[in-house]
Protein backbone atom coordinates (compact mmCIF):
# COMPACT_ATOMS: atom_id res chain seq x y z
CA UNK A 1 0.00 0.00 0.00
CA UNK A 2 1.43 3.25 -1.25
CA UNK A 3 0.33 6.25 1.11
CA UNK A 4 1.59 10.14 1.27
CA UNK A 5 4.30 9.93 4.25
CA UNK A 6 3.86 13.83 3.95
CA UNK A 7 0.27 14.36 4.56
CA UNK A 8 0.59 11.72 7.28
CA UNK A 9 3.38 13.89 8.98
CA UNK A 10 0.90 16.51 8.22
CA UNK A 11 -1.70 14.69 9.66
CA UNK A 12 -4.05 15.94 6.97
CA UNK A 13 -6.82 13.31 6.55
CA UNK A 14 -8.23 15.14 3.57
CA UNK A 15 -5.32 14.43 1.68
CA UNK A 16 -5.85 10.91 2.31
CA UNK A 17 -8.58 8.58 -0.41
CA UNK A 18 -8.99 5.18 0.92
CA UNK A 19 -10.69 4.19 -2.52
CA UNK A 20 -7.16 5.07 -4.15
CA UNK A 21 -5.35 2.98 -1.84
CA UNK A 22 -6.96 -0.25 -2.04
CA UNK A 23 -5.38 -3.33 -3.56
CA UNK A 24 -7.99 -5.93 -4.42
CA UNK A 25 -6.40 -9.12 -6.32
CA UNK A 26 -9.20 -9.74 -8.15
CA UNK A 27 -11.89 -6.68 -8.50
CA UNK A 28 -15.33 -6.92 -9.24
CA UNK A 29 -16.83 -4.84 -11.77
CA UNK A 30 -19.93 -2.74 -11.39
CA UNK A 31 -22.58 -5.42 -12.98
CA UNK A 32 -20.93 -8.12 -10.67
CA UNK A 33 -21.26 -6.13 -7.55
CA UNK A 34 -24.45 -5.06 -8.33
CA UNK A 35 -25.26 -9.08 -9.39
CA UNK A 36 -24.09 -10.29 -5.94
CA UNK A 37 -25.57 -7.54 -3.56
CA UNK A 38 -29.19 -8.44 -5.54
CA UNK A 39 -28.82 -12.26 -5.20
CA UNK A 40 -27.58 -11.83 -1.41
CA UNK A 41 -31.14 -10.33 -0.65
CA UNK A 42 -32.62 -12.75 -2.21
CA UNK A 43 -33.20 -15.64 -0.17
CA UNK A 44 -36.05 -18.30 0.42
CA UNK A 45 -37.97 -15.68 2.12
CA UNK A 46 -38.90 -13.91 -1.19
CA UNK A 47 -41.31 -16.56 -1.52
CA UNK A 48 -43.31 -16.34 1.13
CA UNK A 49 -43.81 -12.60 0.73
CA UNK A 50 -47.07 -13.33 -1.46
CA UNK A 51 -48.33 -14.58 2.22
CA UNK A 52 -47.24 -11.01 3.58
CA UNK A 53 -49.39 -9.26 0.63
CA UNK A 54 -52.13 -11.63 1.69
CA UNK A 55 -52.15 -10.73 5.18
CA UNK A 56 -51.85 -6.88 4.71
CA UNK A 57 -53.67 -6.24 1.86
CA UNK A 58 -52.17 -5.95 -1.68
CA UNK A 59 -52.20 -1.71 -1.15
CA UNK A 60 -50.44 -1.87 2.14
CA UNK A 61 -47.93 -4.82 1.10
CA UNK A 62 -46.87 -2.46 -1.98
CA UNK A 63 -46.60 0.99 0.00
CA UNK A 64 -44.99 -1.37 2.75
CA UNK A 65 -42.24 -3.09 0.69
CA UNK A 66 -41.14 0.22 -0.44
CA UNK A 67 -40.82 1.61 2.62
CA UNK A 68 -39.09 -1.06 3.98
CA UNK A 69 -36.53 -1.05 0.96
CA UNK A 70 -35.84 2.42 1.32
CA UNK A 71 -35.11 1.82 4.98
CA UNK A 72 -32.90 -0.91 4.40
CA UNK A 73 -30.90 0.90 1.35
CA UNK A 74 -30.59 4.04 3.55
CA UNK A 75 -28.97 1.82 6.31
CA UNK A 76 -26.48 0.17 3.85
CA UNK A 77 -25.71 3.61 2.98
CA UNK A 78 -25.06 4.78 6.28
CA UNK A 79 -22.63 1.57 6.82
CA UNK A 80 -20.72 2.46 3.67
CA UNK A 81 -20.39 6.17 4.47
CA UNK A 82 -19.06 5.55 8.04
CA UNK A 83 -16.74 2.94 7.16
CA UNK A 84 -15.31 5.37 4.45
CA UNK A 85 -15.29 8.27 7.13
CA UNK A 86 -13.70 5.96 9.03
CA UNK A 87 -10.94 4.85 6.92
CA UNK A 88 -9.92 8.63 6.20
CA UNK A 89 -9.75 9.05 10.09
CA UNK A 90 -7.58 5.80 10.40
CA UNK A 91 -6.03 6.04 7.51
CA UNK A 92 -6.81 2.32 6.00
CA UNK A 93 -7.92 1.58 2.53
CA UNK A 94 -10.90 -0.24 3.83
CA UNK A 95 -12.45 -2.06 6.93
CA UNK A 96 -15.10 -4.95 7.13
CA UNK A 97 -18.25 -4.45 9.32
CA UNK A 98 -17.00 -5.45 12.89
CA UNK A 99 -13.68 -2.66 12.23
CA UNK A 100 -15.90 -0.08 10.73
CA UNK A 101 -17.80 -0.63 14.43
CA UNK A 102 -14.96 -0.08 16.48
CA UNK A 103 -13.55 2.72 14.74
CA UNK A 104 -17.02 4.81 14.34
CA UNK A 105 -16.85 4.15 18.36
CA UNK A 106 -13.17 4.67 18.28
CA UNK A 107 -13.18 8.11 16.53
CA UNK A 108 -16.55 9.22 18.29
CA UNK A 109 -16.97 10.84 21.76
CA UNK A 110 -15.46 9.60 25.06
CA UNK A 111 -18.09 8.10 26.80
CA UNK A 112 -18.59 5.73 23.78
CA UNK A 113 -15.04 4.32 22.59
CA UNK A 114 -14.59 2.16 25.68
CA UNK A 115 -17.57 0.27 23.67
CA UNK A 116 -15.55 -0.18 20.33
CA UNK A 117 -13.30 -2.97 20.59
CA UNK A 118 -16.22 -4.82 22.98
CA UNK A 119 -18.38 -3.76 19.36
CA UNK A 120 -16.14 -5.39 17.33
CA UNK A 121 -15.39 -8.43 19.25
CA UNK A 122 -19.33 -9.26 19.45
CA UNK A 123 -19.94 -8.87 15.83
CA UNK A 124 -17.37 -10.46 14.71
CA UNK A 125 -19.54 -14.00 15.97
CA UNK A 126 -22.68 -12.14 13.52
CA UNK A 127 -20.55 -10.99 10.60
CA UNK A 128 -21.14 -13.50 8.75
CA UNK A 129 -24.32 -12.71 7.62
CA UNK A 130 -23.50 -9.33 6.19
CA UNK A 131 -22.22 -9.19 2.53
CA UNK A 132 -22.40 -5.56 2.07
CA UNK A 133 -18.46 -4.80 3.37
CA UNK A 134 -17.06 -7.65 1.31
CA UNK A 135 -19.07 -6.66 -1.82
CA UNK A 136 -17.90 -3.09 -1.59
CA UNK A 137 -14.35 -3.69 -0.74
CA UNK A 138 -13.84 -5.78 -3.89
CA UNK A 139 -15.17 -3.61 -6.38
CA UNK A 140 -13.04 -2.35 -9.22
CA UNK A 141 -14.43 1.12 -8.87
CA UNK A 142 -15.83 1.31 -5.25
CA UNK A 143 -16.79 4.90 -6.11
CA UNK A 144 -19.95 3.82 -8.19
CA UNK A 145 -21.16 1.91 -5.16
CA UNK A 146 -22.73 5.20 -3.57
CA UNK A 147 -24.64 8.02 -5.20
CA UNK A 148 -27.04 8.14 -7.76
CA UNK A 149 -27.18 6.29 -9.62
CA UNK A 150 -24.99 3.91 -8.18
CA UNK A 151 -24.53 -0.15 -7.59
CA UNK A 152 -26.59 0.10 -3.92
CA UNK A 153 -29.86 2.41 -6.01
CA UNK A 154 -29.87 -0.13 -9.08
CA UNK A 155 -29.70 -3.33 -6.79
CA UNK A 156 -32.15 -2.01 -4.05
CA UNK A 157 -34.82 -0.78 -7.13
CA UNK A 158 -34.80 -4.24 -8.42
CA UNK A 159 -35.06 -6.19 -5.16
CA UNK A 160 -38.16 -4.16 -4.63
CA UNK A 161 -39.62 -4.68 -7.60
CA UNK A 162 -39.11 -8.10 -7.41
CA UNK A 163 -40.75 -8.27 -4.12
CA UNK A 164 -43.76 -6.45 -4.68
CA UNK A 165 -43.93 -7.92 -8.25
CA UNK A 166 -44.37 -11.88 -7.29
CA UNK A 167 -46.21 -10.54 -3.93
CA UNK A 168 -48.87 -8.53 -5.84
CA UNK A 169 -48.97 -11.31 -8.91
CA UNK A 170 -48.88 -14.14 -6.07
CA UNK A 171 -51.67 -12.51 -3.99
CA UNK A 172 -53.39 -11.97 -7.27
CA UNK A 173 -53.10 -15.92 -8.27
CA UNK A 174 -54.04 -17.82 -4.85
CA UNK A 175 -55.50 -15.25 -2.72
CA UNK A 176 -56.63 -16.33 0.83
CA UNK A 177 -55.18 -19.96 0.14
CA UNK A 178 -51.46 -18.97 0.02
CA UNK A 179 -49.29 -20.90 2.10
CA UNK A 180 -45.28 -19.99 3.78
CA UNK A 181 -43.67 -20.28 0.93
CA UNK A 182 -45.73 -20.02 -2.77
CA UNK A 183 -44.05 -23.19 -3.89
CA UNK A 184 -45.89 -24.96 -1.69
CA UNK A 185 -49.57 -23.66 -4.16
CA UNK A 186 -47.87 -24.52 -6.94
CA UNK A 187 -49.40 -28.16 -8.68
CA UNK A 188 -47.53 -31.22 -8.38
CA UNK A 189 -48.26 -32.40 -11.86
CA UNK A 190 -47.64 -29.04 -13.82
CA UNK A 191 -44.59 -28.73 -15.99
CA UNK A 192 -44.10 -25.13 -15.74
CA UNK A 193 -44.40 -25.30 -11.99
CA UNK A 194 -42.10 -28.22 -11.81
CA UNK A 195 -39.56 -26.04 -13.65
CA UNK A 196 -40.09 -22.94 -11.32
CA UNK A 197 -39.46 -25.40 -8.35
CA UNK A 198 -36.14 -26.60 -9.65
CA UNK A 199 -35.00 -22.97 -10.59
CA UNK A 200 -35.72 -22.08 -7.31
CA UNK A 201 -33.63 -24.58 -5.81
CA UNK A 202 -30.91 -24.33 -8.15
CA UNK A 203 -30.95 -20.41 -7.72
CA UNK A 204 -31.07 -21.47 -3.58
CA UNK A 205 -27.82 -23.62 -4.23
CA UNK A 206 -25.81 -21.37 -6.24
CA UNK A 207 -26.14 -18.75 -3.60
CA UNK A 208 -24.38 -20.64 -1.07
CA UNK A 209 -21.15 -20.04 -2.40
CA UNK A 210 -21.97 -16.22 -2.17
CA UNK A 211 -23.04 -16.68 1.48
CA UNK A 212 -20.40 -19.11 2.39
CA UNK A 213 -18.43 -16.35 0.85
CA UNK A 214 -18.14 -13.87 3.95
CA UNK A 215 -17.40 -17.06 6.69
CA UNK A 216 -14.48 -18.36 4.48
CA UNK A 217 -13.30 -14.62 4.10
CA UNK A 218 -13.28 -14.53 8.45
CA UNK A 219 -11.77 -17.30 8.53
CA UNK A 220 -8.88 -16.58 5.84
CA UNK A 221 -8.11 -13.76 8.20
CA UNK A 222 -7.38 -15.17 11.20
CA UNK A 223 -5.92 -18.28 10.13
CA UNK A 224 -3.38 -17.26 7.32
CA UNK A 225 -0.92 -15.67 9.21
CA UNK A 226 -0.30 -18.83 10.99
CA UNK A 227 -0.49 -21.12 7.79
CA UNK A 228 2.73 -21.75 5.52
CA UNK A 229 2.37 -21.00 1.66
CA UNK A 230 2.80 -25.12 1.40
CA UNK A 231 -0.21 -26.01 2.73
CA UNK A 232 -2.82 -22.70 2.25
CA UNK A 233 -4.50 -24.65 -0.74
CA UNK A 234 -5.36 -27.65 1.18
CA UNK A 235 -6.10 -25.78 4.69
CA UNK A 236 -8.86 -23.77 2.03
CA UNK A 237 -10.11 -27.11 0.30
CA UNK A 238 -10.40 -28.97 4.16
CA UNK A 239 -11.80 -25.95 5.99
CA UNK A 240 -14.66 -24.99 3.01
CA UNK A 241 -15.46 -29.24 3.11
CA UNK A 242 -15.76 -28.99 6.94
CA UNK A 243 -18.23 -25.78 6.81
CA UNK A 244 -20.55 -27.40 4.08
CA UNK A 245 -20.26 -31.00 6.11
CA UNK A 246 -21.79 -28.85 9.38
CA UNK A 247 -24.31 -26.99 7.42
CA UNK A 248 -25.52 -29.73 5.80
CA UNK A 249 -25.46 -31.58 9.94
CA UNK A 250 -27.15 -29.05 11.22
CA UNK A 251 -30.22 -29.28 8.23
CA UNK A 252 -30.77 -32.53 8.90
CA UNK A 253 -30.22 -32.70 12.47
CA UNK A 254 -32.37 -29.42 13.83
CA UNK A 255 -36.31 -29.92 13.89
CA UNK A 256 -38.24 -27.42 13.12
CA UNK A 257 -35.43 -25.38 10.64
CA UNK A 258 -37.41 -23.24 8.74
CA UNK A 259 -38.75 -21.67 12.10
CA UNK A 260 -35.13 -21.63 13.71
CA UNK A 261 -34.00 -19.73 10.27
CA UNK A 262 -36.47 -17.54 10.63
CA UNK A 263 -35.59 -16.24 14.13
CA UNK A 264 -32.26 -16.44 13.02
CA UNK A 265 -32.97 -13.88 10.16
CA UNK A 266 -35.34 -11.91 12.40
CA UNK A 267 -32.33 -11.33 15.02
CA UNK A 268 -29.57 -11.07 13.35
CA UNK A 269 -30.87 -8.95 10.52
CA UNK A 270 -32.61 -6.89 12.38
CA UNK A 271 -29.18 -5.91 14.46
CA UNK A 272 -26.48 -5.62 11.76
CA UNK A 273 -29.01 -4.56 9.23
CA UNK A 274 -30.77 -1.32 10.97
CA UNK A 275 -30.07 -1.33 14.55
CA UNK A 276 -26.09 -1.08 14.67
CA UNK A 277 -25.81 1.22 11.13
CA UNK A 278 -28.31 3.80 12.82
CA UNK A 279 -26.05 3.40 16.10
CA UNK A 280 -22.57 4.18 14.67
CA UNK A 281 -23.68 6.90 12.22
CA UNK A 282 -24.74 8.59 15.63
CA UNK A 283 -21.89 7.76 17.66
CA UNK A 284 -20.02 8.80 14.98
CA UNK A 285 -21.48 11.79 13.91
CA UNK A 286 -22.31 12.92 16.92
CA UNK A 287 -20.33 16.72 17.55
CA UNK A 288 -22.45 17.05 14.06
CA UNK A 289 -25.69 15.77 13.86
CA UNK A 290 -27.10 18.28 11.66
CA UNK A 291 -29.37 21.25 12.79
CA UNK A 292 -32.02 20.41 14.73
CA UNK A 293 -30.17 17.20 15.46
CA UNK A 294 -31.79 15.15 12.63
CA UNK A 295 -29.24 12.55 12.43
CA UNK A 296 -30.33 12.04 15.85
CA UNK A 297 -34.32 11.96 15.44
CA UNK A 298 -33.67 10.02 12.19
CA UNK A 299 -31.48 7.28 13.21
CA UNK A 300 -33.74 6.60 16.53
CA UNK A 301 -36.69 6.55 14.43
CA UNK A 302 -34.75 3.29 12.37
CA UNK A 303 -33.62 2.37 15.75
CA UNK A 304 -37.06 1.39 16.63
CA UNK A 305 -38.71 0.19 14.11
CA UNK A 306 -35.34 -2.18 13.87
CA UNK A 307 -36.11 -2.59 17.52
CA UNK A 308 -40.18 -3.51 16.22
CA UNK A 309 -38.66 -5.87 13.62
CA UNK A 310 -36.46 -7.77 16.24
CA UNK A 311 -39.06 -8.49 18.79
CA UNK A 312 -42.22 -9.11 16.60
CA UNK A 313 -40.26 -11.28 14.14
CA UNK A 314 -37.81 -13.44 17.19
CA UNK A 315 -41.64 -13.42 18.74
CA UNK A 316 -43.72 -14.93 15.88
CA UNK A 317 -40.94 -17.25 15.27
CA UNK A 318 -40.85 -18.66 18.72
CA UNK A 319 -44.68 -18.52 18.78
CA UNK A 320 -44.63 -20.82 15.94
CA UNK A 321 -42.18 -23.51 17.47
CA UNK A 322 -44.16 -23.69 20.39
CA UNK A 323 -47.34 -24.51 18.50
CA UNK A 324 -45.36 -26.99 16.54
CA UNK A 325 -44.12 -28.77 19.59
CA UNK A 326 -47.21 -28.77 21.22
CA UNK A 327 -49.10 -29.68 18.45
CA UNK A 328 -50.49 -33.49 18.17
CA UNK A 329 -48.20 -35.55 15.23
CA UNK A 330 -50.10 -37.43 12.94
Amino acid sequence: MNVDMKSVANGKEDDYDPLEHRQVAKPNSDIRSTANLIKASLGSGLLAVPLAFANAGWGVGIVGTLIIGFICGHCVHILVSVSRACCKKERKPLLDYAETCRAAFDNGPKWARKFGTTAKTVIFAMEGIGVVMPVENTMKKPQHFLGCPSVLVVSMTIIAFLYSTLGLFGYFRFGDVLRGSITLNLPMDDWPAICAKVFISLSIFLTYPLQFFVVIDIFNKYTEPHISERYKNTTQIISRSVGVCICVGIGIALPMLEQIINFVGAFFYSILGLLIPSAIETVFRWDDLGRYNWVLWKNLVIFLIGAGALVSGCTVAIMDMIEITNSPTV
